[in-house]
């Protein structure tokens, strides 16, 4: 299988978590590929017309987009080892999108600050994502559970959320209002897959 990927995006590091807490990282060989809103990827557009990341080439020529959509092929890959089965599947697939909705909020606050000229930035649009960011780490607050032998889905997300803001939000400060996820996170962050996949600053 092939991964087109690139090591600073958040949605990236969500597969890759994955791929390396269920042991099938081996079996995906990494295609390192740029993208930016500013600047036209062709090469990687003929492959996919979104050009967003990650995108999954399977051993059948399937290709798989979206992070979610390669989780959830993971996970029915891997026997349902990241999402529970019956009833209990839909709250931990809410409580996934969740923290998802962290990622694009915090990835928007990226662009608004890089992209932008400070001219034009829109504190306003900014202050929204802040808002939103905090009120979903409220509720991921009052939920979390122990970090098991294997990271489930709404657990890998949340890892990878917070670890994003630390990486491009660290303006927020999240570990002063949200102390249950700053116990929970120092310890999660210290296994090898969320170690394994840390973004580089300098790899800017």
């Amino acid at each position: 299988m092939e991964l087109h990927a690139h090591p600073l995006s958040p949605f990236v590091r969500l597969v890759r978590v994955a791929l390396i807490e269920l042991g099938l990282d081996g079996a995906v060989r990494l295609i390192e590929t740029p993208v930016s809103p500013l600047e036209r990827n062709a090469d990687y557009a003929r492959i996919m017309p979104l050009r967003q990341l990650p995108a999954l080439r399977l051993d059948d020529g399937t290709l798989l987009h979206d992070s979610t959509i390669i989780l959830l092929w993971l996970d029915e890959r891997s026997g349902g080892m990241l999402l529970p089965s019956g009833a209990d599947k839909w709250p931990a697939l809410a409580r996934y999108r969740l923290a998802h909705g962290i990622l694009e909020a915090a990835l928007s606050i990226r662009y608004e600050r890089l992209m932008r000229p400070e001219e034009l930035r829109w504190q306003a649009w900014i202050d929204d994502k802040l808002d939103k960011i905090g009120s979903a780490l409220d509720v991921l607050e009052k939920g979390q559970n122990d970090v098991g032998v294997v990271l489930d889905l709404e657990q890998i997300g949340l890892a990878c959320a917070l670890g994003y803001l630390d990486f491009r939000v660290p303006d927020l400060s999240w570990r002063e209002r949200f102390p249950r996820l700053a116990v929970w996170y120092a310890e999660v962050a210290q296994r090898h897959s969320l170690e394994a996949t840390v973004p580089v600053q300098a790899s800017q």
